[in-house]
């Protein structure tokens, strides 16, 4: 994945062989930080990316949509969906 540090509504984003708009960003203050959530969609598909924090970062947490997953609050402390 070739990530920008700063994403942008309408960037392309390519992630495994798809481009990927970026439909929205969004920040959540936790505890004196806040974590970056970007909304990308393709093909088809929505994923979630938390944007690396530097240039130099070697890893992003890439996150997908589970359609049929029926969770209510308080969630389990372990969730298995299709034997994963």
């Amino acid at each position: 994945m070739n990530l920008p540090v700063n994403f942008h509504p309408h960037d392309i984003v390519s992630y495994q062989g798809i481009d990927h708009e970026v439909e929205g960003i969004v920040d959540y203050a936790l505890a004196g930080r806040v974590l970056r959530l970007v909304r990308i969609t393709g093909s088809g598909h929505v994923r979630f990316v938390e944007p690396p924090t530097s240039e130099s970062a070697d890893r992003v947490l890439v996150l997908s949509e589970i359609d049929g997953l029926d969770i209510t609050p308080p969630p389990p402390a372990t969730i298995y969906h299709h034997g994963e």
